[in-house]
């Protein structure tokens, strides 16, 4: 019994950290009207590795990779914030998507790369996966088979819902126009240029 409360528990955090549709959502939606559902997914997939990857230094412990962190932490934040405003430039400007265009296997290992590194820099997601795991087991890092548990329905949660996502989205589609299509890019490129202002303002020294 305390296993299965365990995933469950595993799959409300995925989904209450998934489930708010931001920039990420915003951009999963763009890519699947845009470049059809393979590119959706590959954008779900890097959200996932990002979450998956922050559960689990958070359950094992975030003291023993907190040093490394802080010293590295501006850095990383830099990084991420450009390649996002860089990517957000790019989509901004592109001609207006076609419907139907479907994108090459290159396109999807950007698709996964850029949605790496926008949730790398999103401190939101990190906040939000703190709580969350605090109010399941304390402070103090969990036994491996509980943390295992957890991050499984964790990681679940998150797949349920950006495949939900990912279907609804292929679904609805052919009810959109171009003209939609291109004004949604345009939103889509000014979220992820506010994101990465705010993550550059945190970032450089004041």
């Amino acid at each position: 019994m305390d296993s299965v409360i365990l995933l469950l528990q595993g799959g409300l955090i995925g989904l209450s950290v998934t489930a708010p549709i931001g920039p990420m959502g915003v951009l999963c939606i763009n890519r699947i009207l845009t470049g059809g559902i393979a590119r959706g997914l590959a954008t779900s997939a890097g959200a996932i590795t990002v979450q998956a990857a922050y559960a689990s230094a958070l359950l094992l412990g975030l003291h023993q990779i907190e040093p490394w962190l802080d010293g590295n932490s501006r850095l990383l934040s830099l990084g991420g914030a450009v390649l996002v405003l860089g990517f957000a430039l790019r989509l901004f400007w592109r001609c207006g998507p076609r419907l139907g265009h479907r994108a090459g296997r290159g396109s999807l290992v950007g698709a996964y790369l850029s949605a790496l590194a926008i949730n790398v820099v999103n401190p939101v997601l990190l906040v939000m996966l703190l709580g969350s795991i605090t109010l399941v087991f304390g402070t103090d890092p969990p036994d491996p088979p509980k943390a295992a548990l957890l991050l499984v329905g964790l990681c679940a949660g998150s797949a349920a819902w950006w495949l939900v996502l990912n279907v609804a989205t292929v679904l609805l589609r052919t009810r959109l126009n171009a003209s939609i299509l291109h004004g949604l890019n345009r939103a889509t490129a000014a979220l992820l240029v506010a994101f990465s202002l705010v993550t550059l303002a945190r970032a450089l020294p004041g």
